[in-house]
């Protein structure tokens, strides 16, 4: 194409220079417009010296330079249909370049949604951590708090156990009083039951003895009973019963018993 084009320019130089002098082409419409007045030139030329002794040879130089003049606009034709398709590519390069272009700006924004998110992310992340460091904070009192509160009631539970030894020392010592004072009822009421059978006894014994000197009549011997009567208000109920106003009292009944009947039940 560049031989194409450069034998085109000899052709054009060569045309140029067998011109006139007053011939000068017109550049207004191109090199189509210029190499049509060049073949005018050169019919008019030819026409002039066609009676010439050289117009033979300038005819026979007029046709080489027409038949180059065919080849070169052969050539033009060809370099239109390449500049057509070049054309042609170049739009289609144009479209490319234009979905490039939507691309690159899909991409560009893309990014920027993504910057704006990674932004949002962050400070999303930075309130968590505020959040997360606020609450071992407040974690920190708590477990503060808990561990006060913890030796505290440490503390009180040794305090209640201390106390439940000693109220459990106090309750074996109460226990252990209240078998004495059982143990000493009962021998009292042992006592009690020798005693009265001494004096049925002696009873016996005197009724025997009226019965001799006359004084008394056959009869059953009369039997003893020694029945202490209601007590003052100092007194003390047998076990298991309670002094309450004049009488005894038990929790395992709700009826109110005098010192002899409970003496009685006791026994």
């Amino acid at each position: 194409m560049r031989l194409f084009l450069a034998a085109a320019i000899a052709i054009v130089a060569a045309a140029c220079a067998l011109l006139p002098a007053r011939a000068e082409p017109s550049c207004d419409e191109g090199l189509s417009g210029v190499l049509r007045e060049i073949k005018d030139v050169i019919s008019a030329g030819n026409k002039r010296c066609r009676d010439a002794a050289r117009g033979g040879m300038f005819g026979e130089h007029t046709e080489q330079m027409l038949q180059a003049l065919r080849q070169h606009g052969e050539v033009v034709a060809s370099l239109q249909t390449h500049t057509d398709s070049l054309n042609k590519a170049l739009g289609a390069v144009a479209e490319v370049q234009a979905g490039q272009k939507f691309i690159v700006a899909a991409l560009q924004a893309e990014m920027e949604s993504e910057r704006i998110a990674r932004t949002q992310q962050r400070r999303t992340i930075q309130d968590l951590q505020t959040e997360l460091n606020r609450l071992k904070e407040e974690s920190k009192v708590w477990v503060d708090y808990l561990n006060a509160m913890e030796t505290d009631i440490k503390e009180e539970i040794r305090k209640t156990e201390s106390l439940a030894q000693g109220m459990e020392v106090e309750v074996r010592s109460t226990g252990e009083r209240v078998a004495s004072l059982g143990k000493v009822i009962r021998r009292v009421q042992s006592s009690m039951q020798a005693l009265e059978r001494v004096v049925n006894r002696h009873t016996r014994s005197l009724v025997t003895i009226r019965k001799n000197k006359g004084q008394v009549e056959d009869s059953e011997p009369a039997e003893v009973t020694i029945r202490p009567q209601i007590l003052s208000e100092n007194f003390d109920c047998p076990h298991p019963y309670t002094k309450m106003g004049v009488g005894c009292f038990t929790v395992h009944s709700d009826v109110r018993k005098t010192w002899a009947e409970a003496r009685d039940d006791c026994r």
